[in-house]
């Protein structure tokens, strides 16, 4: 399975180990640039910045893991699923809109439990529960 981690399946991994199981099935992560954007920002806001910076630099060397950058492609799809949004009156954090569009062009789960990503039934999304 092929998976793409949202910021916030990331962090609560690493604090609670809640993705564990569906982590553990996962042959390959897809790691948004627009993820690594939000949690170096968060790092920037904590007293661990160092060691939490080496944690996610190191996770992101790993074999299994590509960071990938919008692109024509990912460019394209998000502004579909922008305008499918606007059609349906419905708002959603613009960051998350690129991070929903990496994982359908890269054709990986979104792994997250934020629900505004039912907004967009185009997304294979898991959650950690299901």
């Amino acid at each position: 399975m092929e998976v793409t981690l949202d910021t916030n399946a990331y962090c609560d991994w690493l604090r609670s180990g809640l993705w564990n199981g569906k982590i553990s099935q996962a042959s390959r992560f897809i790691v948004p640039m627009i993820v690594i954007g939000e949690l170096v920002q968060g790092l920037h806001g904590g007293d661990r910045f160092q060691k939490n910076k080496g944690i996610l630099m190191d996770f992101l060397s790993e074999d299994a893991v590509e960071v990938v950058a919008p692109d024509l492609a990912i460019a394209d799809c998000f502004g579909v699923f922008m305008n499918y949004l606007r059609l349906k009156g419905t708002k959603m954090p613009t960051n998350d809109v690129w991070i929903a569009a990496t994982a359908h062009m890269c054709g990986a789960s979104l792994l997250s439990d934020d629900i505004h990503f039912d907004f967009l039934p185009q997304l294979n999304r898991v959650r950690s529960g299901g």
